[in-house]
């Protein structure tokens, strides 16, 4: 997620060998040279891959457990993780949020659950939601993020990257779908499966 100025990365990592649940790290990068300017302290031990999502909206760095619960912290990354009751999607009370992003030229959000995304308004009541298109070989849909313009579906398979991206319009419609180059030129490793 961004902030306007700088680029807020989050991902899983073990405390532990043998974890079933992972800690969120959160890293914030300058959006022009890319270089690292802080890290957060580590989240508690409640989240998953699936659920490693982020979110920069009002003032805050939001991230996502697979209990259902949602934590912040200040875009400084300085002090400690809260947890963040601001968001009350309509019909979301049980359910695990993926990722978040909020659209401020329309003022809604693209709200990522299970395996669809909905649009919320405002007032946090749905306009309209919609499935993935299916993809083979066993592609699953990992992550989410938008811009103003259109809403982006990562997917992955078995923990292996393969940057394939579904793009769907505010209104739900699906765009287009494209393939990243993945290839050790790009990656600059031998080693790296991700």
């Amino acid at each position: 997620c961004t902030d306007g100025q700088y680029i807020y990365v989050s991902r899983t990592t073990d405390l532990e060998e043998e974890k079933t649940v992972r800690c969120i790290m959160v890293s914030k990068y300058d959006a022009n040279t890319y270089e690292l300017i802080a890290s957060a302290p580590l989240s508690a031990d409640a989240s998953c891959e699936a659920n490693a999502g982020i979110t920069y909206y009002d003032g805050k760095i939001i991230i996502y457990y697979n209990n259902g619960t949602k934590w912040w912290i200040d875009p400084s990354l300085t002090g400690e993780w809260a947890e963040y009751t601001g968001f009350a999607f309509e019909d979301t009370e049980n359910s695990a949020i993926r990722d978040v992003y909020y659209n401020v030229a329309s003022d809604q959000f693209a709200v990522f659950i299970g395996e669809k995304v909905t649009i919320y308004g405002m007032d946090m009541k749905a306009i309209t939601s919609f499935n993935f298109k299916s993809e083979s070989g066993g592609l699953k849909s990992a992550r989410m993020t938008a811009s103003n313009d259109y809403i982006y579906v990562t997917f992955n398979k078995d923990t292996v990257y393969k940057p394939t991206v579904q793009v769907y319009d505010w209104n739900g419609n699906y765009v287009g779908r494209f393939v990243a180059p993945n290839s050790t030129d790009i990656y600059g490793t031998t080693t790296s499966t991700n």
